[in-house]
């Protein structure tokens, strides 16, 4: 098993930073705090944070498993990069609305073009994962 830790370590930093993500969202209920209404209900709620749990819990996974799924590996590529990219989009609206509201959309976006390029290595069978 660590020898597949240590060949997908990309991977496994991305799954760590979901499942983080995701457990800040969960233990920070009122974490945004734009637009007011039932929209802001619903991203404040838990299961907005135990998305990014599962989504991190499901490239650890991958990688537990001998990451030779190549479909999967695309499926969790793309289902983390519109997680992240959501995320960024909406704490960059979330900080244009409010002002100097502190979001830290910059480092998720840099997290979604990350994952973006590991995406790009991962286009053939046997290549960078």
């Amino acid at each position: 098993m660590w020898q597949r830790i240590k060949n997908n370590p990309s991977h496994v930093v991305l799954g760590l930073l979901h499942i983080g993500t995701g457990v800040f969202l969960i233990n920070h209920d009122s974490y945004f705090r734009w637009p007011p209404g039932a929209f802001l209900s619903l991203v404040n709620d838990d299961s907005v944070g135990f998305w990014f749990v599962l989504v991190g819990l499901a490239y650890l996974i991958w990688v537990i498993l001998g990451a030779n799924h190549v479909r999967w590996n695309r499926a969790i590529l793309v289902i983390s990069t519109m997680t992240m990219g959501a995320l960024a989009t909406y704490q960059l609206l979330h900080w244009v609305a409010l002002g100097t509201d502190i979001m830290p959309w910059m480092s998720n976006a840099a997290v979604t073009a990350f994952i973006i390029l590991l995406a790009r290595g991962s286009d053939a069978d046997g290549g960078d994962h």
